[in-house]
């Protein structure tokens, strides 16, 4: 018997070696497909004081340090054909005490990230099956676990618990395409873009409409493809007026109160405007999905700076479009077809 064993277990010793120099050459390959920018970590350039520092990013569950997978889990992984839960294709972005929840489209989940705890999953049902969705686009909450979704597909707002893992319908409003969301702890209000009606749609946490203010146009007040949402620490909503390339602003009743923004392609000017958000001192953050770079204006619209060029490194993005900031001024982009979130912290003027 023993002269039987031992001739198999070098034979599957010789084919663990042969599959381990295999994946070793499939990773380098790999490698050799896309190789990254330089890391931009800081804007603007020295010698003028850094306002942006990039922080991080991440595309799968490893990236957050969730487990360290050593040599022969990859290689069993290998084997079987097991693979990492990563983003695909990600858009709406929302975060909260380090918490980041990514509506990913391009694979029909919603993804929490935990970047104080550690931790990754994929949304799911109590009973732990998966929540998949046709077109999740936009995601927000209330910052104590309770999150906010829009599906385009599926024309829904929903709603999920992350304590009872509870999907359910918001509302039964007839939307045409809901796409960004926000909540609004100022009044308690969900406000909806409903992009194909023109139109942002405010509801309370029973799903009943409050207000309804927009309507197709190009005047103060009116739409173009509305999009995304934020809603700042005074309770103002703001929106990205898509095809009319400006950004318009509003107070919780939905009054019109500015707006700024127009075609272009030079720095200041739209081509593509997607995500946008606001810092704790009111400077405004616009992601340009074609430009693929966030402009950052004053609220009179006058540009200030922009972070982020066409690339594949550190720093660098590749047609960004969801965008959020959290409480702490933290930046999040959703580097869309670079398939992962990059994190940025905006520096206050210590003067």
């Amino acid at each position: 018997m023993n002269e039987i064993r031992q001739p198999c277990l070098l034979y599957i010793w010789c084919v663990l070696v042969l599959l381990a120099l295999l994946l070793c050459s499939c990773a380098s390959k790999g490698s050799n497909i896309k190789k990254p920018f330089p890391a931009k970590l800081a804007w603007p350039s020295p010698p003028e004081a850094t306002r942006i520092r990039w922080l991080t990013s991440f595309s799968r569950e490893s990236d957050i340090g969730t487990h360290r997978v050593n040599f022969w889990k990859k290689l069993v992984s290998f084997i079987i054909g097991k693979k990492e839960h990563r983003i695909i294709r990600p858009y709406g972005v929302y975060a909260w005490d380090q918490k980041v929840v990514v509506a990913d489209p391009g694979a029909g989940v919603i993804h929490l990230f935990d970047l104080k705890e550690k931790r990754y999953r994929i949304l799911s049902s109590a009973n732990g099956e998966k929540i998949v969705l046709p077109s999740p686009i936009g995601v927000s909450g209330d910052g104590e676990g309770l999150l906010y979704i829009t599906d385009s597909v599926q024309k829904k707002v929903y709603t999920y618990a992350l304590a009872t893992k509870k999907l359910s319908s918001l509302t039964s409003a007839g939307f045409r395409r809901p796409t960004g969301i926000a909540y609004n702890n100022k009044n308690g209000f969900v406000y909806v873009s409903d992009t194909l009606a023109h139109e942002i749609i405010g509801l309370d946490h029973h799903g009943v409409e409050q207000l309804r203010f927009g309507g197709r146009g190009g005047a103060p007040g009116k739409f173009n493809y509305p999009t995304d949402l934020f809603v700042d620490n005074r309770g103002y909503v703001w929106v990205t007026d898509s095809m009319n390339f400006r950004i318009q602003a509003f107070t919780p009743e939905g009054k019109f109160a500015t707006m700024f923004g127009e075609p272009g392609n030079t720095s200041g000017r739209f081509a593509k405007p997607k995500g946008v958000a606001v810092d704790s001192e009111g400077h405004v953050y616009v992601c340009d999905a074609l430009f693929d770079t966030v402009q950052i204006f004053d609220q009179a619209g006058h540009f200030l700076l922009n972070f982020g060029e066409r690339g594949v490194g550190t720093g660098y993005f590749w047609m960004p479009s969801g965008l959020f900031i959290d409480s702490q001024d933290r930046i999040y982009v959703s580097d869309t077809y670079n398939q992962r979130v990059q994190v940025f912290q905006y520096v206050r003027d210590e003067n």
